[in-house]
């Protein structure tokens, strides 16, 4: 159920904010229902590394306030606008999701491409 999410952006730059609504599809009823993912007490965040396991560039989360859940019943959160200043590079990202019951949950991972800017 993980999907892909890449992102690119540049160093330096303000890193644009980026809205989301998280959703599930119930495929064993006629017609297919989604249904809003409920994220009401859950906990998020998402690093950005070279590889599993590898040094931690930077991360968002809902505990340092750069995720933030926005309507938690209808699954709508946001990611905040920020400056980036790690080394440019292409890294992997991926967005962890732990609810109230305490289920771990991976909804998104991709590439991060922060590339190089010429003026500074």
């Amino acid at each position: 159920m993980c999907n892909q999410y890449d992102i690119k952006t540049k160093k330096g730059d303000t890193f644009s904010r980026r809205d989301f609504e998280i959703t599930e599809y119930d495929d064993s009823v006629e017609p297919i229902v989604e249904t809003p993912v409920d994220l009401t007490g859950a906990s998020m965040i998402m690093q950005v590394r070279a590889d599993s396991g590898s040094a931690i560039l930077h991360t968002f989360s809902t505990v340092n306030g750069k995720i933030v859940i926005d309507d938690a019943p209808a699954g709508k959160f946001h990611i905040n606008a920020e400056i980036l200043s790690f080394p440019a590079g292409v890294y992997k990202h991926d967005l962890q999701i732990t609810f109230a019951d305490t289920t771990v949950r991976t909804y998104f991972a991709g590439i991060f491409e922060l590339t190089e800017d010429i003026t500074e």
